[in-house]
């Protein structure tokens, strides 16, 4: 693909279609959290893929991915730094989304194909995550680090694997939490758990909570 060499419409339709789970995963990234369609974020991330399958070069060696990623994250974080509304609910600040090397997008990409496949094990869309996800970030980390304990607890994860059902009363007994608390995350804690249990260590470390 050269610049400035025009692209059919169902050939880029079929790039957008290929690539746009980099918008997911690099919003992702930023955030702390899962988008949907719906979210500005990926109106943004649209945009600049097409923006990048417009402008890129292969013959400047660098996969297409790659060039892809760079693009979709800096007009994301130019976004971020320009509505100050949004940066309120970043777990991130600006000096570590200008200086940081960020993990390599595309294997975070591969990584959430997979988990996604795990999710549906559990009938859980990544658009559900969306709406069951806690509001406020302290939430959002209180519930991470129980689900985290769990992940640790290989009956509870035995449990989990085999019934595909949370055993609410053990886990408020062990963690000393309400089993209405944990019912009403249940779908956001099991899918935290999988993270944690698949060992997608790169995806853990794309949403900003860190390896093992």
């Amino acid at each position: 693909m050269q610049p400035n060499n025009p692209i059919n419409d169902e050939i880029f339709e079929q790039m957008i279609r290929q690539h746009e789970s980099l918008i997911f995963g690099i919003a992702a990234r930023l955030t702390g959290r899962f988008i949907t369609k719906s979210d500005d974020e990926y109106s943004i991330g649209l945009l600049a893929l097409s923006e990048a399958i417009q402008s890129y070069n292969s013959a400047k060696g660098v996969e297409f991915e790659k060039f892809a990623a760079q693009i979709i994250r800096r007009r994301l974080i130019d976004f971020y730094r320009q509505n100050k509304s949004y940066q309120q609910n970043l777990p991130l600040d600006e000096s570590f989304l200008s200086q940081r090397n960020l993990i390599d997008e595309v294997d975070v990409r591969l990584e959430i194909a997979e988990y996604e496949k795990l999710l549906k094990q559990f009938n859980i869309t990544f658009a559900e995550l969306v709406k069951v996800s806690p509001k406020h970030n302290d939430s959002r980390q209180k519930l991470i680090m129980l689900a985290k304990g769990i992940a640790e607890d290989e009956e509870f994860v035995r449990q989990l694997i085999r019934t595909k059902k949370l055993p609410l009363q053990s886990i408020s007994e062990r963690f000393k939490i309400k089993q209405k608390t944990i019912e009403k995350y249940r779908k956001y804690l099991v899918a935290i758990i999988l993270i944690y249990w698949g060992r997608f260590t790169g995806l853990q470390a794309y949403l900003g909570w860190g390896g093992e």
